[in-house]
């Protein structure tokens, strides 16, 4: 019994493997975000996006939301 579980998991690998296609990646590689307080409520923020040039477009612009994570603001 053992050895036709192995059979079929075998020819299941096989077929799997046979399958595979070249597959790559269109997002970004790593951001950093960098804030400055200026006062009161007022920051500065600073946003560094990596890529790949032969990957994805840089965004335009981006968007940031800033939410307080007790008032729920």
């Amino acid at each position: 019994m053992k050895k036709q579980l192995y059979t079929i998991y075998f020819v299941l690998l096989l077929l799997l493997l046979g399958n595979i296609q070249s597959v790559s990646a269109t997002h970004m590689m790593g951001a950093d975000i960098f804030y400055t307080w200026i006062s009161g409520t007022t920051y500065n923020v600073t946003v560094s996006f990596y890529r790949d040039c032969a990957g994805s477009q840089a965004p335009n612009n981006i968007q940031i939301v800033v939410k307080s994570a007790s008032c729920n603001f």
